[in-house]
């Protein structure tokens, strides 16, 4: 079962979409309601995914929870806001984040939006291709073939 963690500052809207993902199947943990509150439970909880709200209570936002939630705890992050100005925009896509979902949504919207990223064959944001690959070792190490792996 796949664990999703909620960042929504608006606690009703949080609830409910809590309801909904777990009637399709997933372990939904929160709501955080900020920032450093969302970071520490994804620390502490490890969830597979992250739903953040751009705007959270405190002094970071949402889009810098999201930041370090994906880069330093590489766990995925799916964006939720009312807004969609390019200023957003831009730093949803800066981070790389897995979607943006704009307000108001279908709860079937946001299903898909975690769903793609969470079933694909192998999560990009956790792939570690190795340095070098040895194929066909022989007992003479100068006879055995390297392929370097350019990424």
């Amino acid at each position: 079962m796949c664990k999703v963690l909620i960042a929504d500052n608006e606690l009703a809207l949080a609830f409910k979409l809590e309801k909904y993902l777990t009637g399709c199947g997933y372990q939904v943990v929160g709501p955080a309601v900020s920032g450093r509150q969302a970071i520490s439970m994804t620390e502490n909880l490890k969830p597979d995914l992250a739903l953040i709200n751009t705007k959270l209570a405190g002094e970071m936002d949402g889009l810098d929870a999201a930041e370090h939630i994906k880069r330093a705890l590489e766990v995925p992050v799916v964006i939720v806001s009312w807004y969609q100005d390019k200023r957003r925009l831009h730093r949803a896509v800066k981070i790389n984040s897995e979607g943006y979902v704009v307000k108001p949504f279908h709860f079937a919207q946001v299903h898909a939006s975690i769903e793609v990223p969470l079933k694909r064959p192998i999560a990009p944001w956790k792939a570690r291709p190795p340095k070098q690959i040895l194929l066909f070792p022989t007992p003479l190490p100068q006879r055995s073939f390297i392929i370097q792996n350019p990424f």
